[in-house]
């Protein structure tokens, strides 16, 4: 059996891994402080830089299943993540291109019942979108964790003014 990793819907930042911290930090504030951290079991989680002094991370309840494919003899694992952390029976996930899936991740999925199969040219599941779904967006300062802004939305809000200096 072949598995072939391909990109996922999302392109992610280039090394996702050195903002580890402050996905870690702002998963913690969101499962602490967000009543949208009780609505939802499993979180997508999206990093981006704006600019050179802050880091964004967004945290939304995911409402798309990852795809494992079938296309006769081979497996194709499209648009599976490739880092997860469960944390106070919540999963979050989110993609980071200096990684390979594992077979933890893949464990992960399959306990929150979060991979959905295709089997190319008979089945394919819904795509869903939910625009109206709320999401967390955290704006860190590059330089100090410390100073950050949590802004509830159901999209990329505009940056907002942070003293990082």
């Amino acid at each position: 059996m072949l598995f072939i990793v391909n990109g996922s819907w999302y392109v992610p930042i280039s090394n996702p891994g050195k903002y580890e911290e402050y996905i870690k930090f702002a998963i913690q504030d969101f499962i602490k402080k967000s009543p949208l951290s009780k609505k939802d079991t499993v979180f997508h989680v999206l990093v981006k830089e704006h600019g050179n002094e802050i880091v964004g991370v967004h945290i939304c309840g995911s409402t798309r299943k990852p795809l494992v494919v079938r296309d006769g003899d081979s497996i194709r694992v499209s648009s599976l993540p490739s880092r997860v952390i469960e944390m106070n029976g919540k999963l979050f996930f989110w993609y980071d291109k200096e990684i390979s899936v594992t077979t933890e991740v893949i464990t992960e999925l399959k306990k929150y019942n979060y991979i959905d199969t295709a089997i190319l040219n008979i089945y394919v599941p819904p795509y869903i979108i939910d625009d109206a779904k709320k999401c967390e967006n955290y704006y860190f300062c590059k330089n100090n964790m410390q100073k950050f802004k949590r802004i509830r939305t159901n999209k990329w809000h505009q940056i907002p003014e942070l003293n990082c200096k």
